[in-house]
């Protein structure tokens, strides 16, 4: 019950500071957030991160974003060989930059992608994955705050695919 409260707080909490908008390097960001979270990985991954233009934003909250979109690529692709995890973008609308989060796990159904940013919302009967279904309603959330917006999407071949669209840097 103590962690369901915590991330219920943390969810609220999000973007209630003042935030720093500037440019920030997404690829630089997404290889520091990845090289966190596979030290605590056991078995290979292979990696692609394309190069990615620059956005505007605040720096903690698009590092809470990458972090959870990247965790979730990871647990989600857990059961996989090999593990396959890219980082790119898309051609996007002048003035913004469009991410992706792509992995060859377990997918998803088009018609759950909804259900994904709400908070405590799983696709997985509880107990299948770890976690308490926060962590992509707390991406969600601070895309928003930073003026984005976050998707989902099968991907080609088996999969997701998540799409962050953000302001690009001026």
């Amino acid at each position: 019950m103590s962690a369901t409260l915590d991330d219920l707080l943390a969810f609220i909490d999000i973007g209630g500071g003042q935030l720093q908008f500037r440019q920030v390097c997404v690829e630089g960001l997404a290889r520091s957030v990845l090289q966190r979270l596979l030290a605590a990985e056991n078995g290979p991954v292979e990696l692609r991160i394309d190069p990615l233009p620059p956005c505007w934003a605040d720096a903690g909250l698009l590092e809470l974003v990458l972090r959870e979109l990247l965790a979730n690529a990871l647990k989600f692709s857990a059961g996989t060989a090999p593990r396959r995890i890219a980082v790119g973008c898309e051609p996007a609308a002048p003035g913004r930059c469009v991410y992706t989060v792509q992995d060859n796990g377990v997918g998803l159904g088009g018609h759950h992608a909804g259900q994904l940013f709400k908070l405590f919302g799983r696709l997985h009967p509880s107990g299948t994955y770890e976690g308490r279904g926060a962590g992509l309603a707390k991406a969600s959330r601070a895309a928003q705050k930073l003026g984005g917006r976050l998707g989902a999407r099968p991907a080609a071949g088996g999969g997701a695919t998540f799409v962050l669209d953000l302001r690009a840097a001026p």
